[in-house]
């Protein structure tokens, strides 16, 4: 996925669930699960799949008792609860039949303390899904803390495969919704936290994340109408990629590119 084959990861993530099936050993099916299934569902924005294989996942680990993995079956839950296609999240919450992954959907304290006591290298990637959450409740400024938690972490934890995302997302934050810190306007903070975004998924080799950065960056360079120089940077990243065209993040950089043109 992050190397722009979105399909061929889904394919491996499908064989590899497959196999673990058929080992019929639940510590692995889970694993498999979290790994194959909820992150790519996640990564591709496929919050219907998400939604059931996070089930899947808080159903077996609440079962057996694998803790670690119910507390990320929840918090992939909650995201993907929150955008299911159907854009109601309560709806999507009342029909789950485990009445603690519901709650879980619904309990932003309870879920940040889930991501909270989760020590692992995934922590600041599940901050970045928590802001994602807050922002689709309208709760901006908790949005922030998040991921200005989670940008903390990066350098006190190491984890970084994620930290183009959360910078890219700190940027979002400040177009939306006006935030920034003391030194700049709005705009500008979020130039930067484009630019520091893209340039983190440049050295790390992530086209996927690449694309959403330029995509973010065109978009705020489209309002100032430097269409052009917005026009040739998203075109730039998404020349190269090759399959997922049904995926969001490239039918939005389809749609900007032909409103650019």
């Amino acid at each position: 996925w992050h190397l722009g084959y979105p399909e061929r990861a889904r394919q491996q993530a499908r064989q590899a669930i497959e196999l673990a099936d058929n080992i019929k050993h639940p510590h692995t099916q889970v694993a498999a699960y979290v790994f194959a299934g909820a992150e790519l569902a996640h990564y591709c924005g496929d919050s219907t799949a998400l939604c059931q294989l996070a089930r899947q996942i808080v159903d077996i680990s609440d079962n057996l008792g694998f803790a670690h993995w119910l507390l990320e079956g929840y918090i992939f839950l909650a995201w993907g609860v929150q955008f299911a296609s159907s854009g109601d999240s309560s709806d999507a919450a009342a029909n789950d039949p485990t009445d603690n992954a519901a709650d879980a959907t619904i309990d932003l304290p309870r879920l940040q303390s889930m991501i909270d006591q989760h020590g692992g290298v995934a922590n600041t990637y599940f901050l970045s899904m928590l802001a994602q959450i807050q922002l689709g409740r309208k709760q901006a400024d908790r949005a922030a803390q998040s991921l200005t938690q989670g940008i903390t972490r990066i350098e006190t934890q190491g984890t970084r495969f994620w930290d183009a995302e959360l910078y890219r997302l700190r940027g979002e934050l400040a177009v939306q919704h006006n935030q920034t810190d003391n030194d700049h306007t709005a705009a500008e903070f979020a130039e930067h936290c484009f630019q520091q975004s893209l340039q983190l998924a440049q050295q790390q080799g992530s086209r996927a994340l690449a694309l959403r950065a330029a995509l973010s960056l065109g978009q705020l360079w489209h309002t100032q109408g430097k269409t052009a120089a917005a026009q040739t940077l998203v075109q730039r990243h998404y020349e190269p990629l090759t399959e997922g065209f049904s995926t969001p993040d490239l039918q939005a950089a389809q749609a900007f590119l032909s409103i650019a043109a």
